[in-house]
Parts: C-alpha cells; structure tokens; sequence
C-alpha cells in the first residue's frame, strides 16, 4: 500500500464539538465518512495555501525585479490618474495614514494598483465604484467620496 494511501486512527484535540458535529451532520448528508470530509478539508486548505504562497512569491518577484512598486510608510499622498499611467507599473500601497485618490477610474485601479494595505483613510472621487477599490484592499480603517 502506497503512504498517501495508508490510513490509522488519529485523535485530533481541541475540536470544538459544534464544528464536529457540523462534520458528522456533513458526511452523514454526503454518505461520506467523517475521515473522508476531514481528508478533504485539509487537502483543500493545503491548497489553498499552496496557492497564497505562491502568489506571495510571485509579488516578491515582480518586487525584486522592479515589475512592482511599492510605496509605503507614507503620512499622507495625493495620486491621480494621470501621474499612475505615466508611471506605467503596478502598484504596491501599504502603511499609509492618507491615501486620496483623484481622477481616477477603475481601469486604472485594475491595472496599476495590486494591493493597497493598512492604509488609514482612503478619499476616491465621486461616484468611483468602491468595490473596484475593495477588491485590491485589506486593513482599510475608512473610505469617503470627495
């Protein structure tokens, strides 16, 4: 028998009996066993990690390569479109007090801005699509149309 295929009973500590039962409930309703499920979430969640580290690696890549830029532990900065296209790389925005955003567009975001992190405030022009902006942020403390 191959390892991958070897099985033994594992005791596994600390499972809250609300997210056991929810497996049990689960495998019960997929005519699974609850070894199956749990295989399964693991293996997914093992992707899953897989796959953010390699995303990880590949910014830092594009980083070390001059790909991407990053700006960073910035008080306060005013960008507009214009100054993001002339550039003509992405963009990297993390620990900022105050990010304005002006004159801007969406295609803009979508093709300059990767990530935008830990930023306190964040001001966009009015009418500027927000989600367009949340999809590339985390850490955002607040957002306002100017």
């Amino acid at each position: 028998m191959e390892d991958k295929d070897r099985k033994e009973n594992i005791t596994i500590k600390g499972i809250s009996s609300e997210v056991y039962d929810k497996i049990k409930k689960l495998a019960k309703e997929t005519g699974k066993t609850i070894g199956e499920i749990t295989n399964e979430a693991y293996n997914t969640i093992i992707m899953a990690l897989d796959d953010v580290s390699k995303a990880g690696n590949d910014i830092i890549n594009m980083i070390k390569s001059g790909e991407i830029k990053v700006i960073e532990n910035v008080d306060e900065i005013s960008l507009t479109g214009e100054e993001i296209r002339k550039f003509n790389r992405r963009i990297v925005i993390r620990n900022v007090k105050r990010l304005e955003f002006k004159d801007i567009n969406e295609e803009d975001i979508a093709k300059f801005i990767v990530s935008i992190s830990s930023v306190g405030y964040i001001s966009i022009p009015k009418g500027f699509n927000k989600l367009a902006l949340l999809e590339k942020a985390r850490f955002i403390g607040r957002i306002d149309e100017s």
